[in-house]
């Protein structure tokens, strides 16, 4: 966005908004207003050189949302997992190893699903 330059303050300003509103995890921290004058002739300005215009350009600096991080991260975290294992038998830890052990278990029979296995065609009759 620095490297645009604005007819007014107020155009700079909806372009910084614009740009940083769909952001989730980023905040305009600090933004600077820089102005530049375009003079009627070349070359450089005399003191009684005319402006023919002036753009703005915006310098703007952005910080990480750190309360919207932890709680995407702590959102994130939490999922449900059902059993009818009674609470004496197994604790929550070994109930999570072994969902996440079955994982391994399926991945080795990954190739059943193969195309190029045609297990559909061996039927044993």
């Amino acid at each position: 966005m620095q490297a645009q330059h604005f007819e007014t303050p107020s155009q700079a300003q909806q372009a910084l908004s614009a740009l940083a509103h769909p952001w989730r995890y980023h905040q305009v921290q600090a933004y600077e207003l820089i102005d530049h004058k375009r003079y009627a002739k070349q070359g450089r300005p005399m003191a009684d050189t005319p402006i023919k215009a002036i753009e703005w350009q915006m310098q703007a600096q952005v910080r990480l949302d750190a309360e919207r991080i932890k709680d995407a991260k702590q959102h994130q975290a939490c999922f449900v997992l059902g059993t009818n294992i009674e609470t004496e038998q197994l604790s929550d830890t070994e109930v999570i190893a072994g969902y996440k052990a079955q994982s391994q278990a399926e991945g080795g029979f990954r190739f059943l699903k193969d195309p190029l296995f045609f297990v559909s065609s061996l039927f044993v009759t």
